[in-house]
């Protein structure tokens, strides 16, 4: 799963941290409005029990939308994720990487990954569910990754540098990570952009998240990693 790796040292952080968990609870605020009615195109959410991104086919987001997906251009999926921009980066996860990234994070990235493999295939051994939305449903959250995207002075996105493997990329993010704030909350609030009711302050572990995804959508088997 390309994108699994920056909340991985975060998790017990975060179970460590009860109080913090209870405040993002109280700011929860209302439900959002629940998924369109008669919802056809497919996302999928994936999660490795720690990380969470999303899955989309790239053919069927909405012309014009997303045009950072270009650099991708033939590829059947796309799969993105959010994180902090120096624990994402590195090549191995530090104690003092997850406390920057929790209480002091100097920026975020998003890693977006292509590929053509079947979904079990893809995500051998990792919790996927599917969801469908409707056009508009899946317009929005298409322009949520857009506007997730910083850009330079010119308007483009900001290439990092090549992801960790295959058909992958870097890209600065907008926003900031931190305790309250994880990769987690970045996927509750993508789908929260496309009408599903999810409580991103209620999403700080993949766990969570999951809790919250898989009554509204379909668990994909997969083969075993």
């Amino acid at each position: 799963m390309p994108t699994a790796r920056p909340c991985l040292s975060l998790a017990p952080l975060l179970l460590a941290l009860p109080c913090l968990w209870l405040a993002a609870c109280a700011g929860a605020g209302h439900a959002p409005r629940p998924p369109e009615a008669a919802p056809g195109e497919p996302i999928y959410v994936v999660s490795n029990g720690w990380h969470t991104g999303v899955v989309v086919e790239a053919e069927r987001l909405p012309p014009g939308r997303w045009p950072q997906r270009a650099a991708f251009h033939g590829r059947r999926y796309l799969e993105v994720g959010w994180g902090d921009r120096d624990a994402y980066l590195a090549d191995r996860i530090t104690t003092r990487l997850a406390l920057g990234a929790a209480f002091a994070s100097r920026g975020s990235v998003l890693l977006v990954a292509a590929f053509d493999e079947p979904i079990p295939e893809r995500f051998r051994g990792i919790e996927v569910v599917e969801l469908r939305l409707s056009a508009s449903a899946l317009d929005g959250l298409a322009e949520f990754i857009e506007a997730s995207h910083a850009a330079d002075a010119d308007g483009r996105p900001v290439r990092i540098k090549p992801g960790w493997a295959g058909s992958s990329a870097f890209y600065l993010a907008r926003g900031r990570f931190h305790i309250l704030n994880t990769c987690n909350s970045w996927t509750a609030r993508a789908l929260q952009a496309a009408g599903l009711p999810l409580w991103p302050a209620l999403t700080l572990t993949a766990y969570h998240l999951m809790q919250q995804v898989t009554p509204l959508g379909r668990p994909v088997p997969t083969r075993p990693s």
